[in-house]
C-alpha cells in the first residue's frame, strides 16, 4: 500500500492476486488434514455414546442394587440394556470388536453385566473406521467405564 501523487492509498492488483495466490496454497494443504481427522472425531463420538450408555447402567444398577446388562445384537448393531431403559445403535461405518470377560454365572453371548455392588463382569469395546479407532473399556473390579 502506498500513497503517491496526491492518488489515493490502496492495494494494486497485483497485490490483491498474490494475496488471494497465498490463501489459496494454505488451503489447498490445509483442508486435507482438517479432513484426515474427521474419522478420528466420528469414531471418538460414537465411543463416547457407548460409554453414556455403559455408565448409566452402571449408575442403574448401583442405584438398585440389582443387576443391569448392556447386550450387543450384531445383527441391529444395536446395544441394549436389560432394563429396557436404554440403547444405542451403531451407525453401518465403524467396525466393532467386543471382548468380555467370562464369570462362573453364565451370561449370554456379547453381554457386559453391571452388578449391584458397582462392580461388573469387565471387558472392551473397540470402534474402527478406516485408520481411526477408539476404546471404551470396562473396569471388572469397580465396574468403571473409562473411554473416549
Amino acid at each position: 500500500m502506498h500513497r503517491a501523487h496526491g492518488r489515493a492509498a490502496g492495494f494494486t492488483l497485483l497485490e490483491l492476486l498474490v494475496v488471494m495466490s497465498l490463501l489459496e496454497l494454505v488451503a489447498l494443504f490445509a483442508v486435507p488434514r482438517f479432513q484426515a481427522g474427521m474419522p478420528r472425531a466420528e469414531v471418538t463420538a460414537k465411543a463416547q455414546s457407548l460409554a453414556v450408555l455403559l455408565r448409566r447402567a452402571r449408575a442403574e444398577a448401583l442405584r438398585t442394587g440389582r443387576p443391569v446388562d448392556v447386550r450387543y445384537e450384531p445383527e441391529a448393531r444395536r446395544f441394549v440394556r436389560s432394563d429396557g431403559q436404554g440403547a444405542y445403535t451403531l451407525p453401518p461405518e465403524p467396525t466393532l470388536a467386543l471382548s468380555t470377560v467370562r464369570l462362573a454365572v453364565p451370561l449370554p453371548p456379547q453381554t457386559l453385566r453391571f452388578f449391584g455392588d458397582g462392580s461388573a463382569n469387565g471387558g472392551v469395546l473397540r470402534l474402527e473406521q478406516g485408520t481411526a479407532g477408539a476404546e471404551v473399556r470396562v473396569d471388572w473390579m469397580t465396574g468403571s467405564v473409562d473411554g473416549p
